[in-house]
């Protein structure tokens, strides 16, 4: 069975790449990391519920989501949800619903009780925004 890192046992999150300097010379083992480039989960200027957050597919399950809220100035309430997915149809929250003030970015992390770990991430507008707006990026490796 080929390891998890070969490119022909399908996974993403990392290749191995070998090479030689010279004829003879031993064989040098890099270790190359790889991932999914971040997704915007919620449009810049979202501020409803009803917004319909786009889905991150990292392709395998990965122990490493994040997520990033940026608020408009102006916000005098709103909060975030992170959420994760095995299966892209049933979603668990990732730690809390958190708090997005006005001019300010937070990274909303997993907990110790619920890391984030998934395969599927998303961010979903959990109270809506008043007096402003926010952007909301995931991603995963």
């Amino acid at each position: 069975m080929a390891p998890p890192f070969e490119p022909s046992y399908g996974g993403t999150g990392a290749v191995l790449v070998s090479a030689s300097k010279s004829a003879g010379a031993p064989v040098e083992r890099v270790l190359v990391a790889t991932g999914v480039l971040p997704l915007q989960s919620i449009p810049a200027g979202s501020s409803a519920t009803a917004t319909v957050a786009a889905v991150l597919d990292c392709g395998v399950v990965v122990a490493n989501g994040v997520c990033v809220a940026t608020g408009s100035s102006g916000i005098a309430s709103g909060q975030v949800t992170f959420q994760g997915s095995l299966d892209g149809t049933n979603w668990y929250t990732i730690g809390v619903a958190t708090t997005v003030a006005a001019s300010t970015t937070v990274t909303i992390p997993g907990t110790a009780a619920l890391p984030a770990i998934g395969r599927y991430f998303r961010a979903i507008i959990s109270t809506v925004f008043a007096g402003g707006t926010v952007g909301v990026m995931v991603g995963g490796a």
